[in-house]
């Protein structure tokens, strides 16, 4: 049976709570030895400081990197983009036991995905990701927009370099996900829910403080167990149902053993990402009688943080459509959002945004863009 360990901050420092919550699924010697090369990937590739829960916070990676330091390993940190690099600049003790990549600079290779549904061609990921002996997977919790809930699966997007995560979001993201963990499965996963995100992210979103890690050997049960911490149904997020149908990993939380902390001691409920748009229709002409849960989702993200961006009142007066249509309603050509893949035959008759969600910020974006261009014209 696959375990799942918890352990509160509390009057603990963060190391000795690191330490803690890795000693209850075996400790660092079970999975570090003496010359490994160990790669650690935090979720550092916004630029933001620790407290508002955007990233990992740099002392759980620092912890992480110590104890394999003194195992006598090789300790790499990676992420994409250079943001790493200042979001690490507060920390320089990281440099005695550690050296910090960027992804987008590291020599890649081609890899294929044996069992991949939409990563299915040969994809470029950092050699260091493929080469190294031991993968350490280091989240942060938070609440998604575009897929209810993120942790240990979801941070595996990370070893794509630069801009190739909207690969992922136009071959399907769901199954991109699942496919990437087939790629590079991690050894050990410690989650940072010190800080964790709660709201409209990544469009928005605020922190909520709690104070708690997790860690475990498996992604899917770890996801399972911090899907529930947060009040979701983990049977109703679509990425750990399908890496759970991969056999990637126990489906339910009956199939896990939780040790340390008590489930109870760190539940609690985030405000979630907001996926209904149905107050807009009013004043938005939406066509999405067959859209997809993912498009549904990424839309009312995009439309409520294009309004905390320039007000309620101006989102209006704007035709958007999303899945799959046989032919455009009828109606005026100005002002015409066509959302997501499905929508790419028309993607000349009005804005195109693709993606299987399309990312709910581009979203954002355009939206903003279009109901100011409505000011310009009155």
């Amino acid at each position: 049976m696959d375990q799942v360990a918890l352990a509160r901050l509390g009057n603990q420092s963060i190391f000795e709570a690191v330490s803690q919550v890795v000693d209850l699924v075996g400790g660092i010697d079970k999975y570090v030895k003496k010359g490994d090369l160990v790669l650690i990937k935090p979720n550092s590739f916004i630029l933001a400081r620790p407290e508002t829960g955007f990233i990992t916070h740099p002392e759980v990676v620092l912890a992480i990197a110590k104890l394999c330091h003194k195992r006598g390993a090789r300790v790499v940190v990676g992420e994409r983009r250079r943001n790493i690099f200042t979001n690490f600049q507060d920390y320089p003790e990281i440099n005695d036991y550690a050296e910090l990549i960027s992804f987008d600079e590291a020599p890649l290779k081609l890899k294929t995905i044996p069992g991949a549904k939409a990563l299915y061609m040969s994809i470029a990921i950092p050699r260091i990701v493929d080469e190294c002996d031991v993968f350490i997977n280091v989240p942060g919790l938070r609440t998604h927009a575009l897929t209810d809930m993120s942790n240990g699966l979801k941070n595996v997007m990370g070893i794509l370099p630069d801009n190739s995560t909207r690969l992922v979001h136009d071959l399907g993201l769901t199954d991109s996900i699942v496919d990437l963990n087939l790629a590079r499965p991690s050894d050990l996963i410690v989650s940072d829910a010190i800080y964790s995100v709660q709201g409209n992210f990544p469009a928005g979103g605020e922190m909520i403080q709690t104070n708690f890690l997790m860690a475990s050997t498996n992604m899917v049960a770890i996801d399972v167990v911090a899907a529930t911490i947060m009040g979701f149904d983990p049977s109703a997020v679509e990425h750990i149902n399908e890496a759970a149908a991969r056999g990637l990993g126990p489906a339910t939380l009956d199939e896990i053993k939780v040790v340390g902390s008590s489930l109870d001691s760190v539940r609690f409920t985030p405000q979630r990402a907001d996926h209904d748009y149905g107050k807009y229709k009013d004043r938005l002409d939406i066509t999405d009688g067959a859209a997809c849960k993912g498009c549904r989702q990424s839309l009312a993200s995009a439309i409520a943080a294009a309004a905390a961006e320039i007000g309620e009142e101006q989102i209006r007066d704007l035709r958007i459509i999303t899945g799959p249509v046989e032919t455009l309603p009828a109606g005026p050509r100005d002002r015409v959002l066509m959302y997501g893949s499905c929508t790419r035959r028309f993607k000349d008759q009005g804005t195109f945004i693709p993606g299987c969600p399309p990312l709910a910020g581009q979203g954002k974006k355009f939206i903003v863009k279009l109901c100011g261009k409505r000011e310009e014209m009155e």
